[in-house]
């Protein structure tokens, strides 16, 4: 199910069996999301080992083990952020894409059949160029990149528009009808929601 939903944000994904094999391909990995309970190799040793080698590749350690002493363990031997079982998978999402961003990863963002390009500020549906202005590509960006967050009028005009914005809340409402539109002419509009008396998201495709 991880892997099916991870590959639907647009994720390659590596898999590995066990502890062994996780090593084996780390250095394939731009993120490694790891189990604590793993046969032939625990996550504890994976983890050290990786970090032994000198290994800077971010750890997401995903676990049901959740005392407080399992969980300082893993941020000792090197672990980036720390997830409990059962795993909340649009959580989960978000935290991959902290850690990316701060790696400098984040180049790609995915969402659904929505792909965006932040070096060639272009969005892609199921692999189509979808024709926005510069204005549209950010607000696009900032909610691709925090999928499934609300954020407000408000919070939308001090991201996307800065210190400097002189319009109001009216102007975002325009600015997201006719991104629904050019989400809608390429069939992507289902993405973008309105929550009422709130502001906008875009939504994290359910995992079949």
């Amino acid at each position: 199910m991880l892997a099916t939903y991870l590959l639907r944000q647009g994720h390659d994904v590596i898999e590995a069996a066990n502890g062994v094999e996780a090593l084996s391909k780390a250095h394939k990995a731009d993120l490694i999301i790891l189990d604590l309970v793993l046969p032939e190799m625990t996550g504890w040793d994976v983890a050290e080992e990786l970090r032994l080698r000198q290994s800077e590749t971010p750890i997401l350690i995903a676990s049901a083990l959740h005392a407080e002493e399992e969980r300082l363990r893993g941020y000792e031997l090197g672990a980036d952020d720390y997830i409990t079982k059962p795993v909340c998978l649009p959580e989960l999402s978000a935290k991959i894409k902290v850690i990316l961003r701060r790696c400098g990863i984040t180049d790609v963002v995915s969402c659904g059949s929505l792909k965006l390009l932040a070096r060639e500020r272009q969005a892609l549906v199921n692999s189509k160029p979808a024709d926005l202005t510069s204005l549209e590509f950010d607000i696009l960006w900032l909610l691709a990149t925090n999928s499934g967050r609300v954020f407000t009028r408000q919070q939308i005009m001090d991201r996307v528009w800065g210190d400097y914005f002189t319009g109001n809340s009216r102007t975002v409402d325009v600015a997201i009808l006719r991104l629904r539109r050019k989400l809608g002419k390429a069939q992507a509009a289902e993405l973008l929601e309105t929550v009422r008396g709130v502001g906008y998201r875009l939504r994290v495709p359910a995992v079949a």
